[in-house]
């Protein structure tokens, strides 16, 4: 009897074991490659312990340019700093524009913004982009899509040189634009006055400018100071460069005068997590691969693995009662 209990005690640890090493052991990792040049869009994403499609009614995406992330988490706008170190990733602090939108875009945002703040390792191909978390499982799966052309969109700020040798981030409540006209005029939103003007952009080198704008007072001395200086970066910029979703404005020496995303929302920024201030990060999520893979181990092993011990459980009782 004794021996038959051990039996059973040691089948069921090891089928512990087993569980343990389908989530750990196996679980895939990032090789790295490069992010940079491409608008990554999401197709996938954890959520609820289980990779979820995005529906095709969602937009979600990111672009990697210069250590800035930019991008649509689904509802609103976004962007922030990224760290990579070989195939490691880190994000924050983000900032979002703070729109509601309803389900699912509110759902896809949600978890988005969640995902990113638990990425760990990554690994970008020609065409798609993985991010994994510290435990090695799957969390966000994009596809590499079509830049924006530069006229057409509306381009919303998402940071500006100040004039004071720093790039800062849009005051909340605030939503600096541009639009580039197919016919070389350009109109946009300033802070609190619209401004028009022409410009002049062919293979990377562009020319705004000058620029006039309606003469209403800000409300505050911030507000006031980012119109001026927001102002000011658009003349002062010499060269463009998008990437996917995302527009640089940098001026001859190279310093980034304005970043920008394509969206259509009203900016607000508020801290999504990743950074200083970051919310709490939820619980890692595993991930169901296609070819009934969980946690990175194929379905196949697991099942060879699970009969080599299910068999103890009727060859070590035979030898007991052989035994007696």
């Amino acid at each position: 009897m004794r021996r038959r209990i051990s039996a059973v005690g040691f089948a069921a640890a090891a089928l512990m074991l087993i569980s343990s090493l389908g989530s750990t052991a196996f679980a895939a990792s990032g090789t790295g490659g490069t992010l940079e040049g491409k608008l990554w869009v999401l197709t996938r994403y954890a959520d609820g312990g289980a990779m979820v499609d995005v529906p095709a009614s969602v937009e979600a995406n990111a672009t990697f340019a210069g250590g800035r992330i930019a991008g649509r988490g689904g509802c609103n706008g976004f962007g922030g700093d990224y760290t990579v170190s070989g195939a490691s990733i880190s994000f924050g602090p983000l900032l979002s524009t703070m729109m509601a939108c309803g389900s699912p875009q509110d759902d896809v945002e949600k978890a988005y913004f969640a995902d990113l703040g638990k990425a760990a390792t990554y690994t970008a191909t020609a065409d798609a982009l993985t991010m994994y978390d510290a435990s090695g499982a799957e969390i966000l799966a994009f596809t590499a899509g079509a830049s924006v052309p530069l006229s057409g969109p509306t381009w919303h700020l998402v940071s500006y040189n100040n004039g004071k040798q720093a790039v800062v981030s849009v005051e909340t409540g605030t939503d600096p634009t541009i639009i580039f006209g197919a016919d070389g005029t350009t109109w946009g939103n300033a802070t609190c006055n619209q401004f028009n003007g022409r410009y002049d952009a062919n293979d990377g080198t562009i020319k705004i400018g000058p620029l006039a704008s309606t003469r209403m007072a800000c409300p505050t001395a911030e507000q006031q100071g980012q119109e001026a200086a927001y102002l000011a970066a658009l003349e002062a910029a010499t060269t463009y460069a998008i990437t996917g979703g995302a527009l640089e404005l940098r001026d001859a020496s190279g310093a980034l005068q304005a970043s920008f995303i394509a969206a259509a929302e009203t900016p607000m920024p508020v801290d999504i997590g990743g950074g200083t201030g970051a919310t709490e990060p939820t619980a890692p999520a595993t991930s169901t691969t296609p070819g009934g893979e969980q946690g990175g181990v194929p379905a196949g092993a697991l099942a060879i693995l699970a009969a080599a011990f299910l068999a103890t459980l009727v060859v070590l009782p035979l030898r007991a009662v052989r035994n007696r």
